[in-house]
Order: C-alpha cells, then structure tokens, then sequence
C-alpha cells in the first residue's frame, strides 16, 4: 500500500510539472568557488558542464529546459553561497542522478547525461518565495551541484556589452575574413566547425587563419586599429591565458575536432582610438583570432627581405648605429625618443640611428634586385616612392610621424642616398643591414673650407654651395 501511495505522488508531481511547465524566473547568485572558475553557460547539448574540463559535453536537455543558463563551476571544486528568487515559484539544481539532497525534491522524468560514458544527472527543486535566499546545498560527489534558470546573474557582477566598434586589421599573414556562429569553421587547413556561440558573440565577424603548432615559434602576426575608444577583442583558448588581455566569462564555445573538443572564449582589451596593438604571439593549436561586429581587412604586400650593404667613410662610421625597428626602439642617437606605430611588414627590420639635424651621407649596396628603403618626414622624397600606409611615430611631445620610401634597384647597384636637410633626415632600413666603413683616404669631401686662414662657419661637408660676404679694399 505505502509503495502505491509513493507512485501515485510521484506521478501526481509530474503531470503538476507538465501542466504548469518549467518556471522562467531569474535568480541572482551569491556564490564562490575554490578556483574562481564561475562561468554562466547556456544549458545547452555539447556544452560543458564543467569549467575545468573538456571532456564533459551535455549529451541531452531534459524537455522544457531548452535556452536555460547553467551556472558551471570546476568538476571535483566545491561551490558555496547563496541563491535569491525574483518572484515566487520554484528554483532548479542539477547533480548526479543517486544524489539525495536535502530539502530538494527531483523533478521525475528530467533525467539528462552528459560526457561519453553516459554519467546519468538529474534535477533538482525547490518552492520558494519573491526574493527568497536559499543557502546552495553541498555535495561530495565529483559533480557538485550547479544552479540552472532562466537567467542567472553573478552578484556584484558588472553586465558585460559587446563593443560594436569596426577594427582594421593590418596583416601580410593569411587572415581570411569568416562569420562566427554555429556550423561555421575556425581554421583554414581543418574542417572542425563551431557549435555552442552563444547570441552575443553569433553573426560577427573573427580571423581565419591556418592551426598552429604548439611551441614552435611560428605564429600569425599583425596589427588591430581600433576605429573608437572602447573594447577590442580576441578569440582564444579558454585555458589559456593571452598577457595583456582579460577572458570575458560566459563567452565559451567549441569546435569539434573528431578525437576531441576544443573550448574558445573571447579576450578583451581596453584601446583608444587609433592605437596599433599587435595580434599577441599565442604559440599553440589555437592561437589568436581578431573578433570585432566589422573587421576591415587590409592585406600588406611584405617588404623586400633582401640584405643591404650601407658604405660610409671612416670619418661618418661614428654616425650610425645599427638597431632593430619596433616599437620603443631608441630612433635618434642624440634623442631619446622611441618608435610607435612601426609598420607590421618592417617589425624586427634592421635601421641605422643617427643624430638628429645631422645630415648622413652614404651609399646603399642592394645584395639582389628588388626594393630597397628608408625612412623620412612624409610629402616626397625625389626619386623614392613613399609606401602608403607606412606611417610610423617618434615620441616628441606630440607624436612626430615619420614615412618609409622605396627605390628599385638592381643588385650590386651603388645608390647615393639622398641628403635630407631638415631634422629628421633619412634612416636607412632593411631586413639586414651591413655596414661596410671606407677607409678616409676615399673620402673626396672637403674637410674645411678657410679664407685668410678663417674656417667659414656653418660649414658642411655635404652642402656645396656657400653664400660668404668678403671685406674688399680699394
């Protein structure tokens, strides 16, 4: 008799469940976890329960469950603290189906699995009133106990907004522009396609790109320009953490790579308008992917990678000094001001420092036909092209900009390099840069130039023409 009693409450429990349906409330979260990995997830098949695990996709979604939050925490990490009710009706939990918590009833039939062996859950309720606290229960088991609902919002946690802002991303690496969304793929050379993008990150734009190799040194570079203040972004490994940028919760997805799950989130950075920042090295599988609502995609042609001998008398070997261009390089011997800005296809390029107001004179020796380069003040430079989109700063109190020019040569070709009269002067670059030092006896320049045994002041050796006033007698 009693075990008929049992049944018929069972039963009783679920057409009630049936007829009124799953309630929607939201419910605000005041927990902790031991390793602070609280994420909120949509309850969804092929995402995982677990924050610290990738091997843990929900298999099923009991009915009436669908477009639910859960909020995942670490497997094997206890999460404590307290859930608030915003109205009156029922509160859900999900745990390992023999679990017996106190004080909660398991809704009969909504039995779920996740993970490949089939590890059977179920969920949990309970009746509460509007604004209700409810102390979250605890558990043992591997699985713990995860809260589920409609919407689930983190106390004391700001709402987090996508920035809309359009973003260029200069590149001489194989981006390829591609939709984010479910279905869609995530590298170039892998048929892996996404599933579980969440509404916010859906129909915007990422970086496509080749899979990496982990720890090989190899990576995909280039530069983001934001077009705004506000927030950029970048797709990444969710374990992974990329210096500089800050994981944004909630975001994970996945691709499916056949023998595994790969999980991705999305990365944010505070930027102001016009900044440059380069796409950070992220030397595994995944890398880093650009992710913005519209991506301008400006492919740049790479500089010639050709070595150049740069031949200087013995007299000017003391001008140059041969650095490497990027940012915060040193750009004048006499100055202390740095680079920014440096153009993605001259990053790590060799350049010749040299003072300030100071006129150089030198010959280029190209070591093959191609390009050669240098730097100057922008609006022409006669007989260079200057190479658009080249535009880079030194650090005077207002950003000084500086343009790169090119000149096509033949190898062996010797190029008097042109005298550039103004502060700036000319900076030699290229990929390697050899300096080859003439002995003075080839120097044909004059040392001095004296009349009545006065040396003329202000005099150059590079400037030819002097104007002088001379004292004549009748």
């Amino acid at each position: 008799m009693k075990t008929k009693i049992i049944s018929i409450v069972f039963l009783l429990l679920y057409f009630v469940t049936s007829a009124f349906g799953i309630d929607q409330m939201s419910i605000t979260a005041n927990v902790t976890a031991v390793d602070d990995l609280l994420e909120v997830r949509n309850f969804a098949v092929g995402n995982q329960l677990f924050t610290n695990r990738t091997n843990a996709a929900i298999n099923t979604i009991p009915s009436g469950f669908e477009g639910y939050k859960m909020l995942s925490s670490g497997g094997g990490v206890s999460m404590t603290g307290t859930i608030i009710a915003s109205s009156a009706g029922q509160i859900y939990i999900t745990a390992k189906a023999t679990e017996v918590i106190s004080g909660w009833t398991k809704l009969a039939g909504y039995d779920y699995t996740y993970a490949t062996n089939n590890t059977v859950m179920s969920i949990f309720y309970k009746d509460v009133t509007a604004n209700e606290v409810v102390v979250l229960p605890t558990t043992t088991d591997f699985r713990g106990i995860t809260p589920i609902a409609k919407t689930i919002v983190i106390a004391n946690q700001q709402a987090w907004k996508l920035d809309e802002m359009t973003i260029t991303v200069e590149t001489i690496d194989n981006y390829e522009k591609g939709i984010l969304k479910d279905g869609a793929t995530y590298f170039l050379n892998r048929t892996y396609t996404l599933y579980s993008v969440g509404d916010t990150l859906s129909n915007n734009e990422f970086l496509l790109t080749d899979a990496g190799t982990g720890s090989d040194g190899i990576v995909h570079k280039g530069t983001i320009i934001p077009s705004a203040d506000g927030e950029i972004y970048l797709l990444g490994r969710t374990t992974t953490a990329i210096s500089g940028w800050t994981l944004v919760p909630g975001t994970e997805f996945y691709y499916d790579a056949v023998s595994s799950i790969g999980a991705l989130s999305l990365f944010k950075k505070t930027v102001t308008a016009g900044q440059r920042i380069d796409i950070p090295a992220v030397d595994n599988f995944q890398e880093a992917r650009p992710f913005a609502k519209s991506i301008v995609l400006n492919k740049i042609i790479p500089a010639d990678t050709m070595t150049v001998t740069i031949e200087v008398t013995e007299s000017d070997a003391s001008i140059f000094t041969k650095s490497t261009f990027d940012d915060n390089a040193i750009f004048f011997k006499n100055r202390t001001y740095t680079i920014t800005g440096t153009p993605i296809s001259f990053k790590g390029y060799d350049f010749l420092a040299n003072d300030g107001a100071k006129i150089d004179r030198a010959v280029a020796i190209p070591s093959k036909d191609g390009d050669i380069y240098l730097a100057a003040k922008p609006g022409g430079l006669t007989g260079w092209t200057e190479i658009a989109n080249s535009t880079f700063y030194y650090s005077t109190s207002t950003p000084t900009d500086m343009s790169i020019y090119k000149k096509q040569v033949t190898a062996g070709q010797r190029v008097e390099l042109p005298l550039v009269s103004d502060f700036q002067g000319m900076t030699p670059i290229a990929k390697s840069i050899t300096i080859s030092v003439l002995p003075a006896t080839k120097d044909a320049r004059l040392s001095a130039i004296k009349i009545d045994g006065a040396d003329i002041s202000g005099f150059m050796r590079e400037t030819t023409n002097y104007n002088i006033m001379l004292p004549y007698t009748y």
